[in-house]
Formats: C-alpha cells, sequence, structure tokens
C-alpha cells in the first residue's frame, strides 16, 4: 500500500484517476477521488474493483489533515460564487499542511 494520498475533488466520472491509477510511473501514489454526483461515483466505481477508490461525499465532510495533494481540475467554475470560500475551506482542511493542490479552470 502507498503512503502518498491523493485526492482528485470533484473527480467526476472519474476519468482522471482511472488515468493515473493506470500509469505505471505513479504507482506508489494511492488516487482517489470524490464527487457530490452521485451518478458520476457510480459510473467512475463500475470501472475499478477496488472499493473506496470513489466516495460521493461533500469535501466538509473528509477527514482533516488526510491528503497529501489534490486537484480540483475543471470544477471550481460550477461552485456558486456565494460557496466559493467555504469549498476550497473544506479542500484545504482535508490538505496535510505544504501539499500541493493542482487547480484548473477554463480560460481563452
Amino acid at each position: 500500500n502507498s503512503s502518498h494520498q491523493h485526492m482528485d475533488y470533484g473527480c467526476g466520472d472519474g476519468g482522471f484517476v482511472h488515468a493515473l491509477r493506470n500509469n505505471k510511473m505513479l504507482e506508489h501514489i494511492n488516487f482517489m477521488g470524490v464527487d457530490f454526483d452521485q451518478r458520476a461515483i457510480k459510473w467512475a466505481q463500475a470501472f475499478t474493483d477496488e472499493e473506496r477508490v470513489f466516495s460521493c461525499v461533500n469535501v466538509h465532510d473528509l477527514p482533516a489533515e488526510q491528503y497529501d495533494s489534490g486537484t480540483l481540475i475543471e470544477v471550481f467554475e460550477h461552485i456558486p460564487p456565494s460557496e466559493g470560500a467555504q469549498f476550497l475551506d473544506g479542500v484545504a482542511k482535508s490538505l496535510k499542511t505544504g501539499a500541493f493542490l493542482f487547480v484548473t479552470v477554463p480560460s481563452i
């Protein structure tokens, strides 16, 4: 079992996590994903035989100081502006001190 824990916040159907988990160079990292969309999580779970890779959970319900790194890929623009700070607080709480969070948002 790996010691590095990586969380993909807003993982959707899990495509990004699946690609990372299938990369032999990254097999020392435990990639996981969360999303609040139950249908997306059910789809993601259909493509893995490992339990607990994908979870339908609110970021505020994640354990504190759990993850060594995280990704927020094309997700933040879907969070209502009035909830943005609270959402990021939940993400930050779940990351270990000094953890990297990689964020992408659409641009022109």
